[in-house]
């Protein structure tokens, strides 16, 4: 679910189409699947799965209901990043020429799950770089002094960190850090590392 947030006023007929496919939802229920789902990939990208059901189920092509995701997810994160609080500012946000009808669904939708939206939002929020993944390997070093040459085992690290964005308008990026590490400094980092588990384990468990 890759969030694409080029723009935060969505107040433009480009964007009234994507909307507008909500008029062939079988149901209330169904659109907001929709923009949960939408909430929920807000960092990542609409599984494919998801989007040719979505589409199936509007009778509408796979891209728009692609759009249609996209357009959902920029009127969450609007929401979220200008802390709208009340169904006039909700409106603010939607294209002027949208459906009435369909304009009052969506703001009933955004506005019933936007308290719990803005928590989670919150609650995911850190303000320092987060671990996403790492790897690592074993290579053999040449090492050598006056009297000695010998190959002397060393590990490479590399740690994927996910930068923290700046605003809601941006994605988050994601950087690698390749570092070596020998089995000295291994063995002093899992100490720490182990120390650190015990305490997390002891606070839990309180």
């Amino acid at each position: 679910c890759q969030q694409h947030p080029e723009v935060f006023s969505l107040s433009t007929e480009a964007m009234t189409s994507p909307f507008e496919h909500l008029l062939s939802a079988p149901n209330k229920d169904f659109v907001a699947q929709i923009f949960q789902t939408s909430f929920s990939c807000l960092q990542e990208t609409v599984p494919d799965d998801i989007v040719t059901k979505a589409a199936e189920a509007l009778s509408i092509q796979k891209e728009q209901a692609a759009d249609l995701f996209r357009a959902t997810s920029q009127l969450i994160s609007a929401a979220l990043f200008e802390s709208v609080n009340t169904k006039e500012s909700l409106v603010a946000l939607l294209p002027g020429s949208l459906h009435s009808k369909l304009k009052s669904l969506i703001v009933s939708v955004v506005a019933a799950n936007l308290p719990t939206w803005t928590q989670q939002h919150r609650n995911s929020q850190l303000s320092l770089p987060r671990l996403k993944d790492f790897d690592w390997r074993v290579d053999l070093k040449a090492a050598s002094d006056s009297v000695v040459r010998m190959a002397a085992p060393t590990c490479i690290v590399q740690m994927n960190i996910q930068n923290p964005a700046a605003s809601a308008s941006e994605i988050a990026t994601v950087s690698a850090h390749t570092f070596e590490v020998s089995k000295e400094t291994l063995d002093t980092m899992l100490d720490g590392l182990g120390r650190i588990r015990d305490q997390l384990a002891s606070v839990g468990s309180q």
